[in-house]
């Protein structure tokens, strides 16, 4: 049989036979191949290990999401390869249905496919709102410059995750999201003059000239730096000891200043964290800063003066 360009194949599970003067009816049910989804995050991955001589670089590993990373969100399905000049994406939201969660959207089917091919991308922003494609396949995604304060330009919400999956026959789309942004921790230890994490309480702490804008490409769920730089503000995750911030994918160099700590008592005298190896921000990874703040101290010495001779006067006693 065939329909709409695509041949279908019946069987049967059981034995027919065709008697001589007898009718027999073939009653065929069709049905579309759903394409079904499911979804999981993976957490930041580390990412390689650097040294500074004022402070240290190193790399840690950061607590999984959790299960319930999705309920009551949506994400958003691109198809342009098999789609060409529809109303694109599709939204799919992990919404709660008869006491369970499960993805709800429109249905893709596998016999709406061009040439049984599926190429699809998932794009989940914990901003919920559908990305605005600039080209047939890219978009433009924005960090924000302050990441320490509530509301649109709250830090998780510049979040973004992709999932590319590509199917040549019916299979249930299993999308695994990786974050493409960068990830930077800032961790604060108090060295030499520091008396506890105490002064370092109320911490400005900014991240220097950082590219935050890049194009998103859904054909390879990945992110490219397009415009820089500026300066960052982190989140404070533990004031005085941790904080951290999502950066674009990019280079730095060796002898660049990376990162300013002024503390409340001494804002007239910040810290720099100057790079002695150059250093990659990587997709998906995570870069951990270790900060160790020392005091300059003043030397004192002392000598003694020997007694100069000044002018002399004559004092005449009658």
């Amino acid at each position: 049989m065939q329909y709409n360009g695509r041949t279908y194949t019946a069987s049967y599970d059981q034995t027919i036979v065709f008697n001589a003067g007898v009718s027999t009816l073939l009653t065929i049910d069709m049905s579309k191949t759903a394409v079904t989804l499911s979804a999981t995050v993976l957490p930041w991955e580390d990412g390689p290990e650097i040294s500074m001589t004022a402070s240290t670089v190193t790399i840690t590993a950061e607590v999984g999401e959790t299960d319930d990373f999705f309920k009551g969100k949506s994400i958003y399905l691109y198809y342009p390869a098999n789609n060409p000049g529809a109303n694109m994406p599709l939204t799919y939201t992990y919404d709660q249905t008869t006491g369970s969660y499960a993805w709800t959207g429109t249905p893709i089917y596998w016999d709406d496919i061009p040439n049984s091919a599926l190429n699809i991308t998932g794009v989940y922003s914990p901003v919920n709102s559908e990305p605005t494609l600039s080209g047939t396949t890219t978009f433009t995604w924005t960090i924000s410059e302050e990441q320490n304060s509530a509301g649109a330009a709250y830090y998780d919400r510049d979040d973004l995750l992709m999932s590319n999956v590509q199917l040549t026959q019916p299979a249930p789309v299993n999308f695994v999201f990786q974050h493409v942004t960068s990830k930077a921790v800032i961790k604060l230890e108090p060295g030499e003059g520091f008396n506890g994490t105490s002064e370092l309480v109320g911490a400005g702490i900014k991240l220097l000239d950082f590219d935050l804008t890049g194009v998103a490409d859904i054909s390879s769920a990945s992110i490219t730096s397009s415009s820089g730089p500026m300066n960052v503000t982190p989140k404070t995750e533990t004031d005085g000891v941790q904080y951290s911030a999502l950066v674009m994918p990019q280079n730095k160099a060796v002898g660049d200043t990376i990162l300013s700590i002024t503390l409340p008592g001494y804002p007239s005298t910040p810290f720099y964290g100057v790079l002695t190896e150059a250093l990659t921000f990587e997709g998906g990874k995570q870069t951990v800063i270790t900060v160790t703040l020392n005091k300059t101290q003043i030397l004192i010495s002392a000598t003694l003066q020997d007694w100069e001779d000044g002018d002399e006067g004559q004092i005449e006693i009658k």
